[in-house]
């Protein structure tokens, strides 16, 4: 993980674009206290199964719904 103050950036965006699109974390600091993180944008089809095990259903997904949820739409 990558962590470098906002003043910084400017000076190495570049290098911080290349350490995220590898796949590394870098995180921003602001001089408020809040944080952000330089991740790349996905691209490409999606793989089948590449979800698997990442969604979880409730085990009382499928029961009924609450009196006066039904004609809720």
């Amino acid at each position: 993980m990558m962590v470098i103050d906002i003043t910084m950036v400017q000076q190495n965006l570049a290098e911080l674009i290349e350490a995220a699109a590898q796949g590394n974390e870098v995180i921003i600091t602001r001089p408020d206290g809040s944080d952000v993180r330089l991740i790349p944008v996905a691209t490409g089809t999606p793989q089948f199964g590449s979800a698997c095990g990442k969604i979880r259903l409730h085990a009382d997904f499928d029961d009924p719904l609450a009196d006066g949820m039904q004609d809720a739409a």
